[in-house]
């Protein structure tokens, strides 16, 4: 019997929560090392690669360079971005990011602005964080269990 108008704010559906993994905002790579491939030398190239196999040497891209859960680099590896879900031994140098993922086991210098380290991940070396603004934030969102209204933003 008796309406209430509904304000335009109200009608308004709420953002869409951010990506929380690299990958889910990257494209796919142009160029994939295979699962059974084994390479020995070096890799440089302007786009983004995938590594399923095994490398043996030193990669170097302007994309993002991806080591998959069945891939093992053993060596440098310099890229804009770099996710580790399977072996790397050595170093590595991002431009912005890297990303360990949960299955990742990874013996190396990393080098970059931000570094995301997932649970379960194997991590024996050293970090070297960069940052281009002087300010470094951490957001962080909190699984469901933990205590309600648990979002902090640290400068």
């Amino acid at each position: 019997m008796f309406w209430r108008r509904r304000r335009e704010s109200e009608e308004q559906p709420a953002a869409p929560a951010p990506s929380r993994r690299f990958t889910d905002t990257l494209g796919d790579p142009t160029s994939v090392l295979a699962e059974n491939v084994k390479l020995r030398g070096e890799i440089t190239g302007f786009d983004s690669i995938a590594i399923d196999g095994s490398m043996d040497g030193n990669v170097a891209v302007r994309g993002y360079c991806h080591v998959r859960e069945s891939g093992r680099v053993q060596g440098r590896v310099t890229a804009h971005h770099v996710i580790v879900s399977g072996r790397l031994e050595g170093k590595i140098s991002a431009r912005q990011r890297v990303e360990l993922r949960s299955k990742a086991h990874v013996r190396a210098d990393i080098s970059a602005e931000s570094v995301a380290i997932a649970e379960g991940a194997f991590f024996d070396g050293r970090i070297q964080m960069r940052t281009n603004s002087g300010k470094t934030s951490f957001f962080e969102k909190r699984r469901a269990g933990q205590p309600a209204g648990v979002e902090e933003q640290i400068p």
